[in-house]
């Protein structure tokens, strides 16, 4: 069969909406050149997509749930904050100018 086809600028979409298709494995030709395999399987059942309940899922220890995108990246941002860091700095750097001024008044020529 020859399904219905749109030419885009560098690919050909093709339409399979219509046709009445048995399961299996189809080849795509091109001037008897095979250019893809593709295959269909007609029982939707493998396509069916049943998810996991957010409930179960919340209760595991490695897992937090956010009611919220706001609330999550307001954790996020939280979580990345280092306050203890800068205080660090901040007193190696007064210590160091302590030294420097010391050094400075008692060994001025």
């Amino acid at each position: 069969f020859i399904p219905m086809q749109q030419t885009l600028q560098n690919k050909v979409r093709i339409s399979l909406r219509n046709q009445k298709l048995t399961p299996g494995f189809y080849n795509i030709l091109k001037n008897q050149d095979t250019i893809k395999t593709i295959a269909f399987n007609i029982p939707k059942d493998e396509s069916l997509l049943n998810f996991l309940d957010i409930n179960s899922i919340s209760k595991s220890e490695n897992i937090t749930t956010y009611s919220s995108i706001k609330e999550l990246f307001k954790n996020i941002k939280s979580q990345n904050e280092v306050h203890w860091l800068w205080r660090w700095f901040l007193s190696l750097a007064i210590v160091s100018l302590l030294l420097e001024i010391l050094i400075l008044k008692f060994y001025k020529s």
